[in-house]
């Protein structure tokens, strides 16, 4: 084991310094290799870049509206008439 190291401002004993952990460099390495992926993915694909990129803001905007739309209509009975099939029924609950 490493001896303490002395701080020469107040005398108090800091330990040695650590070596940096392995699941961070790890998890570096991954997201550099995704971000290359990405990057040859439009280079080579460019208008199937664009589609993704588009289809992913639209998800994401279908999403939002949705969650906005439970939780405005939460604990309320709500009432869909099908022609020729029936009524449904129901209510959004947290669970």
């Amino acid at each position: 084991m490493e001896p303490l190291l002395a701080n020469s401002a107040d005398g108090s004993s800091l330990p040695p310094r650590r070596p940096p952990s392995i699941g961070g460099s790890i998890l570096t390495l991954l997201v550099f290799f995704a971000l290359a992926a990405l990057a040859l993915f439009v280079i080579s694909y460019p208008v199937a870049a664009v589609v993704s990129a588009a289809a992913l803001i639209v998800v994401a905007g279908v999403v939002r509206n949705l969650a906005r739309l439970v939780r405005r209509h939460r604990g309320s009975l709500r009432r869909i008439d099908i022609p020729g099939i029936g009524t449904v029924e129901y209510r959004v609950l947290r669970s």
